[in-house]
């Protein structure tokens, strides 16, 4: 209570774990301005140059860090090397 500075009244002591689908109820309450924007993933792919095979490209860095970057240049990698695989 101190750390978080809450008050004695606002603490509800309970013995079994609490529901977390009983907070989907207070997420359904409309209040744009307590809620967080909506978490867009950044994309870091290697500059691709056109016809360059992108497992070249894999050599400059890591073409994506999980979890918080987007999947797609994983993505883009599995299909090329399907389609080199073809």
């Amino acid at each position: 209570m101190r750390n978080l500075e809450v008050a004695a009244g606002d603490v509800y002591r309970t013995f079994r774990p609490l529901s977390l689908k009983a907070l989907s109820a207070l997420y359904a309450l409309n209040p744009p301005d307590l809620k967080d924007l909506p978490f867009v993933p950044p994309c870091r792919r290697p500059r691709r140059e056109p016809g360059r095979d992108i497992c070249a490209l894999i050599g400059q860095g890591n073409p994506a860090a999980h979890p918080f970057d987007s999947f797609q240049p994983v993505v883009d990698f599995l299909k090329n090397a399907r389609a080199t695989l073809r």
